[in-house]
């Protein structure tokens, strides 16, 4: 900011508010008060004009030396921020809650001006002459000031905030936060509701205390007419004048806005926004530097993936690929393990049936289907395993064939360990019961008995992680007849004269372990 920013601020600030003051509250004020007070000789008149130049002079004086001490502070206050002296968060809101403040300080000061200002002419007027007012022209100087006060107010309100904005435009200054609870907010419902009762109020007060009085019987005017062209004008200049300014405000407060959201319709996101009034379009300001905020970041990231997406493309292709490769070895590795277990599984699920009545014969398709080092195979828990024995006495026995199909509980490594535990076992019952010709000595229920409980205390050891159902069948060669069990396994089917039927109807065990 130069040098003459100050003077300029000050000068343009002063010239609108006082020339204001002079052409339309204080005439008015005057002829009020020179109207209705009752004034019958000309010292009546020099009391008036003394009175008046020393409260016009006081309350200019006052309201000139406050506002330049303040708007130089205030200047002060932006220069240090522009060089950088100002580091604190809290007292850079404390400056610019000064500027957003300064409207409504000037419109409290024009206020106490004019009462006080009043009131001190009266007084050193008194003192000076040794004359006191009569009571009927003071009764109407303060009458006036309820006409007078409201229009003041709302000028120096909008006038000041127009000259304020200026500041609060300066980068250093906008992209300040401010805690909306520590601004005097008024909105313009507010606003354009005092601007109207401020106009309205002149001549409401004043032709209602015309006519009172003039029913009173305390004036007379022998030319109506003309003071009521001059009230008119009076009155329609004020309006005009608050019209204008109000108006003036709406359009510089839009204008805020709109060039906002211009520039950052061209794409320009480094354009910024922030309060610059304590009303509706402040708080509009502030909300669109949210949005300019999220779409910058957004607008950055979006930017930055366009220019850097082929090398992220790259890198990710490089992950995804040596992230295939970890899973190809892995899968390798996998594939070698189902590998040996399917080695370990097969000479386990043999069809060991030798008997010539009864044939056997296995269809096995494992749930794991895998490949390795071009070889196909595949694991599971299904099994099934054949054989033969001899049960019965040295002299009078009988063969029978073993038939065992069974399902280990889950799936691929899991079920094919359940089942290589079984073949295991079966193998190795099978062995002991049917090496070297061996004929034992039991019946067949009895040997499907022990075989139920002899492998179902294996399975047990498990404490029910590994459960296996099964169906054990032992078939007499001679005759055909069939003993059998189901630990819960899928029902057997018979086919009998071209027709199948169920042998069970319900659950007889449960599953081994």
């Amino acid at each position: 900011m130069n040098n003459q920013a100050p003077k300029k601020i000050f000068w343009n600030l002063s010239l609108r508010l006082e020339l204001f003051t002079s052409f339309i509250p204080i005439p008015t004020f005057v002829y009020f008060i020179a109207v209705v007070g009752a004034f019958k000789t000309e010292d009546d008149l020099k009391a008036v004009a003394i009175s008046g130049l020393i409260c016009g002079f006081f309350t200019v004086t006052w309201g000139l030396l406050y506002r330049y001490f303040k708007i130089k502070y205030i200047l002060r206050d932006v220069n240090f921020l522009q060089e950088g002296k100002i580091s604190s968060d809290k007292r850079k809101e404390k400056i610019k809650l000064s500027i957003l403040h300064y409207p409504y300080n000037e419109g409290r000061t024009i206020i106490a001006r004019w009462a006080l200002g009043a009131t001190t002419g009266l007084i050193i007027f008194g003192l000076l002459t040794g004359k006191w007012f009569p009571i009927i022209p003071t009764i109407s100087l303060y009458l006036g000031l309820l006409f007078v006060l409201p229009i003041s107010y709302v000028i120096f309100l909008f006038s000041s905030e127009s000259q304020m904005r200026s500041l609060l435009l300066l980068p250093e200054v906008t992209n300040i936060p401010v805690n909306k609870e520590n601004i005097r907010y008024m909105g313009y419902f507010r606003r354009i509701l005092l601007a109207i009762s401020a106009v309205s109020i002149a001549p409401i007060t004043i032709f209602g205390y015309f006519i009172y009085s003039i029913v009173a019987g305390n004036l007379s005017f022998k030319d109506p007419i003309l003071h009521i062209i001059l009230l008119s004008l009076q009155c329609i200049t004020s309006v005009i004048i608050v019209a204008f300014v109000v108006a003036r405000s709406l359009k510089d407060g839009l204008s805020v806005t709109n060039n906002s959201l211009l520039e950052l319709g061209n794409g320009n996101f480094e354009v910024t926004s922030g309060r610059t009034s304590a009303d509706d379009f402040g708080e509009q300001a502030h909300l669109l530097s949210v949005i300019i905020a999220k779409l910058k970041n957004l607008y950055t990231e979006i930017t930055d993936l366009n220019l850097n997406l082929e090398n992220r493309v790259e890198e990710r292709t490089k992950e995804l690929n040596e992230s295939f490769t970890e899973i190809k070895k892995l899968k390798i590795q996998q594939d070698g393990d189902y590998f040996l277990t399917s080695l370990l599984a097969k000479p386990l699920f043999i069809n060991a049936n030798k008997s010539k009545l009864v044939k056997t014969d296995f269809i096995i398709r494992q749930k794991k289907s895998f490949e390795f080092h071009n070889r196909k195979a595949d694991l599971g828990g299904d099994l099934c395993i054949t054989g033969n024995l001899k049960l019965g006495t040295p002299d009078d026995h009988s063969t029978y064939t073993m038939v065992l199909n069974g399902d280990a509980m889950g799936k691929s490594m899991q079920g094919a360990g359940g089942s290589l535990i079984m073949g295991v076992v079966m193998n190795s019952i099978m062995a002991r019961s049917a090496a070297k010709k061996r004929i034992l000595n039991t019946t067949p229920v009895k040997w499907l008995t022990d075989l139920y409980h002899e492998l179902n205390s294996v399975f047990l050891t498990f404490n029910g992680s590994m459960l296996l159902s099964a169906t054990v069948i032992l078939i007499k060669d001679e005759t055909g007849e069939m003993f059998y069990w189901n630990a819960e396994h899928p029902f057997t089917v018979i086919l009998r004269d071209e027709k199948a039927e169920f042998l069970e109807s319900g659950l007889e065990l449960r599953k081994l372990g």
